[in-house]
């Protein structure tokens, strides 16, 4: 009965309109906006009960569809899914070294914390010193690590002063040397740096003291063979004859080929009479190349902090304390032997090296194993290091 007063009702409406009507009502709350949409379409008796069926899209006849449309517009824009970073395994920072603020005011030069590559090999890349010293590095346990400090083109080489940051084991020590290698095209110098008997990362001050402007003693401009321990003499081994060695290879194409200097000293030898000899050794993967060696000696600049007369043992690191580990000055050496006779001085550095209590700066003198005793003047002069 309901059913049949519903279809009749819904006649006479039909009887009184006709084709479409279509009522558009905005009304504004206060807070927001309601969009009301009315369609009213003439209509053939319902032929189904329960769920209204979806209207065909562009039909002119159909079902009745009453739609009454109600949304509020978002005052907000939709919260995006968060994009979450690709989950990595973290570099640990080693324990023991020191996480400092940044300064408020930036210093005059630049400073860099580049991240080493322990057990560095020539070739596998490098971190980069960026701006002036002083350095504030990390040596890690193990090998060598490296850093590029420049084009070796430029005409002079560099004092290696460092100063280590925190206490070490009894007996530990820091190395360094600079070696060209060639490296994205072009011939760069290489700080290398080691420091044996380490337990833990040790955070060094590395200060870096061009030879820029100095006297020019030797300067050769010649041919390096691949493998071979090539030696130059420059003058009488005296005093005076301590000095800087820069070489800088010409860059011809090396690519591919594992090119670096992997080995240069400046010792005395006694090929009849003492004198002053470089020696310098191309890898052997290398193609042979010319180079310049410059020798720069730092006149003035260099202040006597040592003068001794030792007995140098043969198959020993015969050791002399110069300084305190914390002044910041680099080290030139002169070993002078005090008689004739064939003999050599294999090494002769300036490394820190802590004694159980603080580090200390520390001449080192080694004489081969298998040689005599060896008698010698020994000079310590002090470039002492001029930025702050």
């Amino acid at each position: 009965m309901k059913k049949l007063m519903f279809l009749t009702l819904l006649a006479i409406l039909s009887s009184l309109l006709t084709g479409c009507l279509y009522n558009y009502h905005t009304i504004k709350p206060p807070d927001h906006r309601v969009l009301v949409i009315t369609v009213v379409v003439t209509a053939v008796p319902l032929p189904w009960e329960g769920t209204l069926p979806t209207a065909t899209p562009g039909g002119s006849v159909g079902p009745i569809a009453i739609a009454t449309w109600l949304r509020t517009p978002s005052t907000q824009a939709p919260s995006p899914t968060p994009t979450q970073a690709p989950s990595a395994t973290p570099t640990p920072e080693p324990s023991s070294t020191p996480t400092q603020a940044p300064s408020e005011t930036p210093p005059l030069w630049g400073k860099q914390l580049p991240t080493p590559i322990p057990d560095y090999t020539p070739g596998r890349g490098m971190a980069v010193l960026m701006g002036e010293s002083p350095y504030e590095l990390s040596i890690l346990p193990g090998g060598w690590q490296a850093y590029e400090i420049g084009p070796s083109a430029n005409e002079w080489g560099y004092l290696v002063d460092i100063n280590p940051q925190e206490p070490a084991p009894e007996g530990a020590y820091v190395e360094s040397k600079i070696l060209p290698e060639y490296f994205a095209g072009q011939w760069v110098d290489v700080l290398w740096l080691r420091a044996p008997g380490i337990l833990n990362s040790l955070p060094v001050s590395v200060d870096l003291i061009p030879s820029q402007g100095w006297k020019v003693t030797y300067a050769n401009y010649t041919k390096l063979t691949p493998g071979e321990w090539t030696g130059w003499g420059m003058f009488d081994n005296a005093e005076g004859c301590g000095g800087v060695l820069d070489i800088s290879p010409d860059n011809v194409d090396q690519s591919g080929r594992s090119a670096y200097i992997q080995n240069t000293r400046v010792q005395p030898e006694f090929p009849g009479n003492w004198i002053q000899v470089i020696r310098v050794q191309l890898s052997n993967q290398a193609v042979s190349q010319n180079a310049w060696l410059r020798y720069y000696a730092p006149g003035s600049l260099g202040v006597e902090i040592l003068r001794k007369k030792a007995t140098l043992s043969p198959g020993s690191w015969n050791a002399f304390v110069v300084a305190p580990g914390e002044v910041r000055q680099g080290y030139v050496v002169e070993v002078m032997p005090q008689k004739k006779s064939d003999n050599e001085v294999a090494f002769a550095v300036v490394r820190p090296e802590f004694n159980g209590e603080s580090w200390e700066d520390v001449l080192r003198v080694y004489v081969p194993e298998g040689r005599p005793p060896l008698e010698a003047l020994l000079r310590v002069l002090a470039v002492k290091v001029t930025r702050q």
